[in-house]
C-alpha cells in the first residue's frame, strides 16, 4: 500500500500520510495497515506512526508509561483524553467552583 502511495495523492482522505505542518486530525485505537480508516502513516517514512508518536500528539509527557501490548498502548492513547485539555477543563471547573462558592 505505502508504496503505492506518491500515485494516489499520498492517500489522503483513506489511508493519509500526516502532514509536518498539520497536526493529528485524529487518533486511532487501532493503526493498523489495512485497518480503519485514518491518517497515520509518518509523514515522511514509509511505516505507521509509533505508541510514542501518538502520545505526543495527545500531549503525553514521554515520561509516561503505558501498559500492555502495542495495541493495548494505542488503544489506552486513543480513547484518553488529552492530558492539556484534561488539566485546562479541570481549571475552568475549579473556577467556576470557586466563583459560585464565593458568592454564596
Amino acid at each position: 500500500m505505502v508504496n503505492t502511495a506518491k500515485r494516489n495523492n499520498q492517500w489522503k482522505g483513506l489511508l493519509g500520510r500526516l502532514d509536518w505542518q498539520g497536526n493529528f486530525p485524529t487518533v486511532i485505537t487501532d493503526p493498523q495497515p489495512l485497518g480503519k480508516v485514518g491518517t497515520w502513516f509518518h509523514p515522511e517514512q514509509d511505516r505507521v506512526v509509533t505508541v510514542r508518536e501518538c502520545a505526543r500528539s495527545q500531549g503525553f509527557p514521554d515520561s509516561y508509561k503505558f501498559s500492555g501490548n502495542i495495541q493495548d498502548k494505542h488503544k489506552q492513547i486513543g480513547n484518553a483524553v488529552p492530558p492539556p485539555l484534561a488539566y485546562a477543563l479541570g481549571r475552568k471547573l475549579k473556577e467556576a467552583v470557586d466563583k459560585k462558592q464565593s458568592s454564596i
